[in-house]
């Protein structure tokens, strides 16, 4: 279970980094259904949440 964790937040990272999507829709396009619960197991695995990560790049 954590390893599909970690593979839809690497994939969140590249959608994040790559289309103009809201976090939102990334949630959902990965297989959350709900929007903390997709940002607090972002942050569990990358101390930060989606938000800053997509304003930092």
């Amino acid at each position: 279970m954590q390893y599909l964790k970690v593979l839809r937040i690497i994939h969140a990272m590249k959608l994040l980094k790559d289309t103009d999507l809201m976090v939102t829709e990334i949630a959902y396009s990965i297989g959350y259904s709900d929007i903390s619960t997709f940002g607090n197991t972002f942050f569990q695995l990358t101390n930060m949440r989606p938000t800053e990560f997509k304003s930092r790049l």
